[in-house]
């Protein structure tokens, strides 16, 4: 069905009501105007391609309208509905030359035949010109109709050999090609050298990430292509944060709102959908949602006036245009993410999932105090802010900035530069409170170098200028927040894991080896049982404390297990002393292994079964 935009002009409230709501549920993505102003600004915004009308718009001609916007744009094309037809009626159309009359009493079909063959070959047209992404994996894409790479809407800057490289590398589908064609490719004016296309690989793949691009010797390299057309986009999506957030999704085109319905609703969401503010609003009037996907240019309105309305629910607005000022307008009214529009609903609703995953499990470290002179500035942090679940204290001096901090965990300090005895404030902080809180300096437009040397070299970990550039600093914060929230979780991982030593110290017999069987770490029961130092044991071989009656059969077995399997072994294992006398063990063998599955060292728990044994002998 045709995706192209329709503006839809009708001042009878009742008649529009219906042949709205039956464009829609045609799939068609259209604007509706209820007067002439109202079109007048949609078709400068929206720039539609065919303009249905009715005649008689408030009581007054539409011809004079549409006269002036066909000198504009001879290619318009456009439909008159009316209740009835007149000679003078078909005189004006002639010579506007309009592409149709239709009678407002003839079916809703006909409109669509209508429709369909005025748009026919344009149709065609942007089937042949669809945009491709071409999915790298790792949440990278390449967009070939721009000739870039971008993950999460962020673009990946590329030079122009990077470019020739990579597009060249995607013919091939997945397929290598060999060194000599590509040095041929990204060549300037002479063939490029080896160490040429090396350099240009290492430049992607640091851009990137490190297996984009695949070599094989001999043969040549290929880019890591996910055939998504044959193979259906795995998505990284842990059981344990799939959420169940309620979502209303408000979009115009009907195909692409249900087909993110259904991928959202795959994510774990709990969703509904509707195409028009009206529709929205009706359901708002009964029903509460977490969250509000909506389009930015809705058929019957501007999402900023739905925005303004709506006070309970977190908004993200999807757009096919990068208008960075309405972006950075929305941002400051309180959405949580503006996305780009992509006829890829699975990574659209994967985008969507994430941002919702990233506010929804802002529930630690996410105390934010914000110090600065101005209360504007102070309020436009907390609207950009709050709605992503940040908690913001502010105050507009620091009287009582030091007791607030002693009394309440904050991860960051936003803090006027131009406050009166900032630094010594920070440095009071750091030094005395919580040297793990970060601070942003606020500068004014006057900033300089120095100011902003300044501010690094007493601890700050960013700088950044006031006015707010909204995107920006929302970026800023999170990635300090994610900083400060993997640091803190290190943290309490290596508390838990002190503790956990602890324990096993307490209660069993603990040495650890490197992978060449050489001691590195005893416990104190370790040194009891077996009768040596920690000073003698340190730096051994293990079997300092065999037993000549173990056979060497389960050696062999407990190595093999260890060192060549990966896996724990399990045994009970007869040992010495330092005075030779015997004692058992009931033992597990661990190998500590890296990120690429290679051994560090070994840990060996141990528990004295000496009398059990024994007793059954």
């Amino acid at each position: 069905m045709s995706k192209f935009k329709i503006l839809y002009i009708d001042s009878n409230k009742e008649y529009a009501s219906v042949t709205l709501s039956n464009l829609i549920d045609s799939n068609y993505n259209v604007k509706f105007a209820k007067n002439i102003k109202d079109a007048l600004i949609s078709y400068s915004q929206y720039k539609p391609d065919l303009i249905i009308s009715d005649i008689l718009v408030d009581n007054t001609s539409s011809f004079d309208f549409l006269k002036k916007l066909k000198l504009k744009d001879t290619d318009l094309k456009i439909i008159i509905l009316a209740n009835e037809s007149n000679q003078e009626m078909l005189f004006n159309m002639i010579e506007l030359k309009i592409d149709k009359l239709l009678l407002k009493n003839e079916s809703f079909t006909k409109l669509v035949q209508e429709i369909e063959n005025i748009n026919f070959k344009k149709n065609e047209q942007e089937n042949e010109q669809k945009t491709q992404f071409v999915n790298l994996s790792e949440d990278f894409y390449y967009n070939t109709d721009e000739n870039s790479i971008f993950k999460n809407n962020e673009i990946v800057m590329l030079t122009k050999q990077e470019n020739s490289l990579i597009q060249e590398l995607i013919k091939a589908k997945g397929g290598y090609i060999s060194t000599n064609q590509l040095q041929d490719i990204i060549s300037t004016q002479e063939i490029a050298s080896i160490d040429t296309l090396r350099t240009v690989i290492k430049r992607i793949r640091k851009k990137t990430y490190q297996n984009i691009i695949i070599n094989k010797s001999g043969v040549g390299y290929k880019i890591n292509y996910i055939h998504t057309n044959d193979e259906k986009l795995k998505l990284d999506i842990p059981k344990e944060c799939q959420l169940k957030n309620k979502i209303l999704i408000v979009k115009g085109d009907k195909k692409k709102n249900d087909s993110l319905r259904f991928e959202l609703e795959k994510l774990g969401f709990s969703c509904e959908n509707c195409y028009t503010i009206d529709d929205a609003h009706i359901l708002l009037e009964s029903e509460k949602y977490d969250y509000i996907i909506s389009d930015l240019n809705l058929p019957d309105g501007d999402s900023i006036d739905f925005i303004r309305d709506i006070n309970d629910s977190k908004f993200i607005i999807l757009s096919t245009e990068q208008d960075i000022h309405y972006k950075e307008y929305l941002y400051f009214k309180g959405i949580i993410d503006y996305m780009m529009d992509t006829d890829d609903i699975s990574y659209l609703a994967y985008n969507i999932y994430k941002s919702i995953v990233k506010v929804e499990t802002n529930t630690k470290f996410n105390n934010i105090l914000v110090i600065d002179k101005s209360k504007r500035i102070c309020e436009q942090i907390k609207d950009l802010l709050q709605p992503r679940n940040y908690n913001i204290s502010i105050l507009n001096d620091l009287t009582n900035a030091i007791e607030l901090v002693k009394t309440k965990q904050f991860s960051l300090v936003i803090l006027d530069m131009n406050i009166q005895d900032n630094f010594e404030f920070l440095h009071e902080v750091k030094a005395n409170i919580d040297k793990s809180i970060s601070f942003i300096m606020l500068t004014d437009t006057n900033r300089t170098y120095d100011i902003v040397r300044e501010a690094y070299k007493n601890g700050a970990a960013e700088s950044l200028r006031k006015p707010i550039f909204a995107e920006e600093f929302i970026l800023k914060v999170d990635q300090i927040i994610a900083h400060t929230k993997l640091v803190g979780e290190l943290i309490q991982q290596k508390e838990l894991i002190e503790s956990y030593k602890t324990i096993v110290d307490k209660s069993a017999i603990v040495s650890k080896t490197n992978k060449n069987g050489k001691i590195t770490y005893v416990n104190e029961f370790f040194c009891n049982i077996s009768g040596y130092s920690k000073e003698e044991l340190l730096g051994q071989n293990h079997n300092i404390i065999r037993h000549p009656d173990t056979p060497d059969t389960l050696f062999k077995d407990l190595w093999k297990t260890i060192y060549v399997d990966k896996k724990v072994w399990y045994g009970i294992v007869k040992n010495r002393t330092k005075d030779n006398k015997s004692y058992i063990v009931q033992t597990s063998i661990m190998p500590i292994l890296d990120s690429s599955n290679n051994i560090i060292e070994f840990i060996a728990l141990r528990n004295d079964i000496t009398n059990i044994y024994e007793a059954n002998i």
